[in-house]
């Protein structure tokens, strides 16, 4: 399927789209979020592990997550070779008083890296109807 794997390109090339690598760390996962996140009025403020020599050790980040009049704080983890990015991507959604919306990019599903796009819901709407029936076949979302 030629034309799902231009789509899905052009969305991870897109400022909506984020692609964490099952090797990545935490960090490079999470600041894109952030940056997208910031763009529909969720704020993600991070507080990453320091090692002993001042350096991100990719253990856990404590977020919090200002969404509206509403804060809440989380804490997220991810293994690089072992966890999976889908459920700290789902913890920062809920936490996001659902003005953020993440959807899996189905053409990476069988790949070694964790594909999304993030949108408000009002631009999902928009997507579902431009995709029509395509739209199961490009997105698939979070449990």
């Amino acid at each position: 399927m030629n034309w799902l794997r231009d789509v899905s390109k052009a969305i991870l090339g897109s400022p909506y789209g984020v692609n964490q690598d099952w090797r990545g760390y935490l960090k490079e996962g999470v600041e894109p979020i952030r940056q997208i996140a910031k763009e529909f009025g969720v704020r993600i403020d991070p507080f990453y592990s320091i090692d002993e020599d001042g350096y991100d050790d990719d253990g856990p980040a404590d977020l919090t997550i200002t969404a509206g009049d509403r804060s809440e704080s989380i804490s997220v983890d991810f293994i690089p070779n072992a966890g999976s990015f889908d459920e700290v991507v789902s913890v920062i959604q809920s936490a996001s008083s659902d003005l953020i919306v993440c959807y899996k990019l189905c053409y990476y599903a069988d790949s070694d890296a964790y594909c999304y796009a993030i949108l408000s819901p009002e631009r999902w709407e928009n997507v579902k109807t431009v995709a029509g029936s395509s739209f199961s076949d490009i997105f698939d979302r979070i449990l």
